[in-house]
């Protein structure tokens, strides 16, 4: 089903980064007018991004990232099981985006927005 699409994880100081900056700022600081020094933030360097690639165009279509650390915040009465914390091994997705001009003029069979959660779930059972 998702045979179209490339799913490419990496960290912060891989040189696609600035592939995945580029559809962040896309999508968030030019199409939803977001600050771009509220879009950027310190979990990027702890994080697994991914990337999605077209396959026939090459094109990179869609990015996310993963904070996979142990979060204390997240470690509180919402993740307990008989009031023990279970932070342990939590992480979150964040940073998901489609930029709406990356996929204009491409022929794709499968939504790209369930391409990125397919690599979303591929990327996190990987780490």
């Amino acid at each position: 089903m998702f045979d179209e699409y490339n799913f490419i994880s990496f960290t912060f100081e891989n040189e696609l980064m600035q592939e995945s900056l580029s559809l962040r700022r896309e999508a968030f600081v030019e199409e939803s007018k977001i600050f771009e020094q509220e879009e950027l933030d310190d979990h990027d360097i702890n994080s697994v991004h991914i990337l999605v690639q077209h396959k026939e165009s090459c094109r990179y279509v869609a990015t996310a990232r993963l904070i996979m650390k142990d979060l204390p915040s997240l470690t509180n009465q919402f993740f307990t099981i008989n009031k023990k914390p279970i932070g342990h091994g939590l992480g979150e997705i964040s940073r998901i985006c489609v930029p709406r001009g990356r996929i204009g003029g491409l022929n794709i069979k499968t939504p790209t927005s369930l391409a990125l959660f397919a690599g979303i779930i591929r990327t996190s059972l990987n780490h």
